[in-house]
């Protein structure tokens, strides 16, 4: 059988021997103190086991939105480092270019990828959860079917992904222009398709033409819009706008979900206030230990309680926050 017991945690230097005062190095190390509040019943533990299992949850169903995230922010960084490299020294070989070309296409399938992965679990997640006619369901394909309706770039990646997965490598176009003169800080990189740093431009475009001739999945409207396309279709500017395209939908998920959670976050933000209203600058967690038998040893554990997740569902709470930075 476990006992469970609420507590504080907190670093304790010995008042006897103060940091700094000993010959010994490792003494000034501070150890960990662990002040009990209360004990806590098993009806109680069981409760607080499923709003825990319930908040991490919540959380977890954040990760491939956090991949997707990376990638993004990747191929940004990839795309500045070579501007970079190439406003040092703007020879480039022919060998260099590929290499740049190959780096292109690996992070845009990555992003790709992570997109379509996102999406696809989001869906999957909220009707096991929720059902397939449920509010929430509804609410997240709404938001699809609006961004797809409103933005040319989330219709075209999307299809544009099935496209690279299937037929070829997303860039057909890596092109390099050194410009006379830097780009004027007026023009806003957001809106630009292409990135460029100092007198150094990058541009990944694809020819509509071949995408048509390579790929029969467009769908009637993505197709009919690719054949009134005269020129290169530009990749840049289009991701950035897939990218606020996928924040909004992954906003409008977490506005639908994390409603449900009311009960959950009071139970554990009220068990957070206990442990401060008892020890003051402590970190709540909870301990549990099973009795010992037959002489072995106690063993202890620690569930400490999902304050990075606390805080975003309670975002008007200061301490709550400062005790979810503090515990980073």
């Amino acid at each position: 059988m476990r006992i469970y017991h609420l507590a504080g945690m907190g670093a304790a230097h010995d008042p006897q021997n103060p940091p700094g005062k000993s010959d010994d190095p490792t003494d000034d190390e501070p150890t960990q103190l662990i002040k009990g509040v209360r004990a806590i019943e098993a009806g109680e533990w069981e409760r607080i086991h499923a709003a825990f299992r319930q908040l991490h949850h919540h959380r977890s169903k954040d990760h491939l939105f956090w991949i997707y995230d990376a990638n993004a922010a990747e191929l940004s960084r990839f795309l500045d480092h070579s501007l970079r490299a190439m406003e040092l020294d703007p020879k480039l070989g022919a060998k260099q270019l590929e290499v740049l070309c190959s780096e292109a296409n690996r992070h845009i399938l990555n992003l790709l990828g992570s997109m379509r992965t996102f999406l696809d679990h989001t869906e999957t997640d909220l009707k096991r959860r929720f059902g397939k006619d449920s509010p929430q369901t509804a609410a997240f394909k709404k938001e699809c079917s609006r961004q797809y309706d409103c933005h040319f770039a989330y219709r075209f990646l999307s299809k544009f992904r099935n496209y690279a997965q299937h037929c070829g490598l997303p860039v057909g176009i890596f092109s390099v222009t050194q410009r006379s003169h830097p780009r004027p800080p007026s023009q806003s990189p957001s809106k630009s398709r292409s990135h460029s740093f100092g007198h150094q431009e990058i541009t990944l475009s694809v020819d509509p033409r071949g995408l048509l001739e390579d790929f029969p999945g467009w769908g009637a409207k993505v197709r009919g819009e690719l054949e009134k396309k005269t020129g290169k279709l530009e990749l840049v500017g289009l991701l950035r706008q897939l990218h606020r395209s996928v924040h909004i939908i992954h906003s409008r998920v977490q506005n639908a979900t994390r409603k449900l959670l009311r009960s959950e976050i009071r139970l554990a933000n009220s068990l957070v206030r206990e442990v401060y209203t008892a020890e003051p600058g402590m970190f709540p967690t909870i301990i549990s230990y099973a009795e010992s038998t037959g002489g072995e040893k106690a063993q202890f554990r620690f569930h400490h309680f999902p304050l990075s997740i606390m805080s975003e569902l309670l975002p008007k709470d200061d301490w709550l926050h400062a005790l979810s930075e503090a515990a980073r």
